[in-house]
């Protein structure tokens, strides 16, 4: 598994319950693992696979960002391929295009999508811990 750096201070048992009582959806067994371990922050392994390609990674959001960023999501902030209230951020690169969990599924995936102009889907994974093995 990949290992975060520069962390925000990690949450308790009871503000955990609180964040996942404010999030809409059952989040994936190997989220919450990692994010029991770290709370946010710099991945030592910068770079993941999806398909044929390789995406940069700056970072992991603490949960105060997934929690800011999900109640600030509207419809313009997101690809109009993706239902906006199925989208929740966790990681972005060096120029802000952002990893998401996409909620469309029994098992949410993870997608990676640009926040230029024309906001286009680059990645997608079938679940968060595909996601974290094709770090590299």
């Amino acid at each position: 598994m990949i290992k975060l750096s520069d962390c925000s201070e990690s949450v308790s048992h009871k503000e955990l319950q609180s964040i996942l009582s404010q999030v809409p959806f059952t989040l994936p067994e190997s989220f919450l693992k990692l994010y029991e371990s770290y709370n946010g922050g710099i991945p030592d392994k910068t770079e993941v696979r999806g398909g044929r390609n390789i995406f940069p990674v700056h970072q992991f959001y603490d949960w105060s960002d997934i929690l800011f960023f999900k109640s600030d999501l509207d419809s313009y902030s997101v690809p109009s391929s993706l239902d906006s209230n199925k989208v929740l951020p966790f990681a972005c690169d060096q120029g802000g295009n952002v990893y998401s969990l996409y909620f469309d599924k029994q098992l949410p995936r993870v997608i990676f999508y640009t926040t230029s102009d024309e906001m286009l889907v680059w990645g997608e994974w079938d679940t968060f811990s595909c996601f974290l093995e094709c770090f590299q």
